[in-house]
């Protein structure tokens, strides 16, 4: 099974997390970190970035190497201004990591899109837009990880993206498919885009999307309904002493963002599962058609930020 000693040395190589301030994102930007890489992690404000960075450094070998920048995923402008400021600072760009995410009951259209489709999928997608010249500019590897979930099992058929950009599931637990709908957009947005480098000859790149794993979260669990009553609690805690740790849950997106494995294998457009090992995505998933709809409509929705 891999582990994190297995990475070696990662000096000279910048990794970018976003939402790193604590679970998952936390837990890998710690690990790469450690392994002396350049870490830059992305908080929704400034106090939060903070307090995650001074615990990331406390951890670092080489604590001046990590940093912080604000990136609120449910402003597309937000998405634009820290994509300038890292690039300012950091030309290249050896790994993007998109790990920021939101899983919540509420229905909320942000900007005209529903939230999850728009933080979960949208903005991730403007950010891979943004960044794409500074990991191009790498003259030796660069990788993509899209943190996408096996939620997307749970979409049953398939999506008309303009309408899920939109619309509202309703039904006691329709955040369960308003989630999923934007997990499926990772998983198959990792593959278009794995595609469409190799159609243009880039072969330095690689994307792959990731299932981390059912884990101990961070708030997300007390915002389901059924969590909020006293036997829900007491389920959310069986639940929960079940789950592995996120040290241990990050193990296969580390592996993705910078295992030599990955390159000597050629894995591209692949979709993981824990630990480390090839999974599979949905027929959905893999539907060329809804893959393509999804694209186009998300190049449309960021066009103005371009």
């Amino acid at each position: 099974m891999f582990a994190v000693a297995e990475l070696g040395d990662l000096r000279g190589q910048t990794i970018v997390v976003t939402g790193a301030t604590s679970g998952l994102g936390f837990a890998a930007a710690a690990a790469l970190a450690g392994a002396h890489a350049t870490v830059v992690i992305t908080a929704r404000d400034a106090a939060k970035g903070d307090a995650a960075l001074q615990r990331l450094r406390a951890k670092a070998p080489s604590p001046s190497d990590v940093h912080c920048g604000v990136l609120d995923q449910r402003s597309l402008e937000s998405v634009r201004q820290f994509a300038l400021w890292l690039t300012a600072a950091h030309p290249t760009v050896h790994c993007l990591m998109l790990n920021a995410g939101v899983f919540g009951p509420d229905f909320e259209l942000i900007g005209g899109c529903e939230s999850h489709f728009l933080i979960n999928h949208l903005a991730p997608f403007l950010l891979v837009k943004l960044l794409l010249p500074a990991l191009k500019a790498s003259p030796a590897v660069s990788r993509i990880v899209f943190v996408s979930s096996d939620s997307h099992r749970d979409i049953k058929s398939t999506p008309d993206w303009t309408l899920v950009a939109v619309k509202e599931y309703h039904g006691p637990i329709g955040f369960l498919q308003h989630y999923g709908w934007s997990k499926l957009a990772n998983a198959q947005t990792s593959i278009m885009l794995a595609e469409k480098l190799a159609s243009e000859g880039v072969t330095h790149i690689y994307v792959n999307a990731v299932h981390p794993g059912a884990l101990i979260s961070t708030n997300a669990d007390s915002k389901i309904p059924f969590a909020q009553n006293w036997l829900g609690h007491i389920i959310a805690r069986i639940v929960k002493s079940t789950r592995p740790d996120a040290d241990f849950g990050c193990l296969t997106q580390v592996y993705l963002a910078a295992s030599k494995d990955v390159v000597e294998k050629g894995y591209r457009g692949q979709y993981f599962v824990p630990t480390a090992q090839l999974g599979q995505v949905t027929e959905i998933g893999a539907d060329k058609e809804s893959q393509q709809q999804l694209w186009e409509l998300s190049e449309k929705l960021v066009k103005d930020f371009v």
